[in-house]
């Protein structure tokens, strides 16, 4: 079970910028995402929010998708490089930038469940936890919304799947071309393979009373099928389902160029994690 929020609403200030949008006042541009750990109680009224209750990460936007003349789909990652203090992620927001007012929170979304919401463990020094969102958001023109950035966001994964597609069609093309051109798309579909790795494990629990730790159960290794060139690479983790308890946080370590080592903290007696390997390839 992965943590649920409920949807997104638009606070006052984002249905007035809304209104200039459409209007034709402004041309629309969101600027960053945010999270905190703020409670809200069942039915609490967020249109009149101006901020996060606890904001805790401020990120850009990592990728938009336009879904249909009136809504955005963003996609942004958090991750705990910065943190220190582990916490509970109840509260995710979208910011915009207003002619009238600068940048105002133009939707807030809250957990469906707080007690059962991810948490973002604090950074060990070595190597960064991630969390992905997915935000449905309302516009005026949805092709026409631009995302402010420096080029400091996180690519998202899937982005792999894109490139991927676009060079099985370059290779299609070269079929019929000159063998030094289907060589050089052979390579780059390699390397595409070996950059990017994906799979899924059990992790199990048979003690009376279970506890995933790494301190106290070994983590289960897992082999990569492309040696790393390096031990730098991302490993992005999602629970699929776990029985017997609650799955807790997916721990990552003892990164090597062949694999790596995956556990959990929580008590649930089995757990089924899908992981996405990235990165780890030295280019040139």
């Amino acid at each position: 079970m992965a943590a649920e929020f409920n949807a997104g609403v638009l606070t006052t200030k984002g249905l007035a910028l809304l209104a200039k949008w459409q209007a034709g006042e402004c041309t629309p541009t969101i600027t960053r995402a945010v999270c905190g750990s703020g409670s809200y109680s069942s039915g609490e009224s967020l249109v009149s929010r101006t901020k996060l209750k606890t904001q805790k990460l401020s990120v850009e936007i990592s990728k938009k998708t336009v879904q249909n003349t009136s809504t955005l789909l963003l996609r942004f990652i958090f991750s705990n490089e910065t943190l220190t203090t582990g916490f509970k992620v109840t509260e995710v927001g979208i910011y915009a930038t207003d002619p009238d007012d600068g940048e105002i929170l133009y939707s807030i979304a809250t957990s469906a469940d707080e007690e059962n919401a991810d948490y973002l463990s604090a950074y060990n020094g070595t190597y960064p936890s991630t969390i992905v969102f997915n935000y449905q958001i309302e516009v005026a023109n949805a092709d026409s919304v631009t995302i402010a950035s420096s080029g400091g966001a996180y690519a998202p994964a899937d982005e792999f799947y894109e490139l991927q597609a676009n060079v099985e069609a370059l290779q299609e093309q070269a079929d019929g071309n000159s063998l030094v051109t289907q060589i050089v798309v052979q390579r780059v579909m390699q390397l595409i393979d070996q950059e990017h790795e994906t799979g899924t494990v059990t992790l199990t629990n048979s003690r009376d009373f279970p506890l995933f730790s790494s301190s106290v159960i070994s983590p289960t290794t897992v082999s990569l099928d492309s040696l790393r060139e390096n031990t730098t690479y991302m490993v992005n983790t999602q629970v699929l389902e776990y029985e017997g308890g609650q799955p807790g946080t997916v721990e990552i370590t003892d990164r090597l160029i062949n694999g790596f080592k995956i556990a959990c903290t929580g008590s649930a007696t089995s757990v089924t994690i899908a992981y996405e390997v990235v990165g780890g390839m030295n280019k040139s």
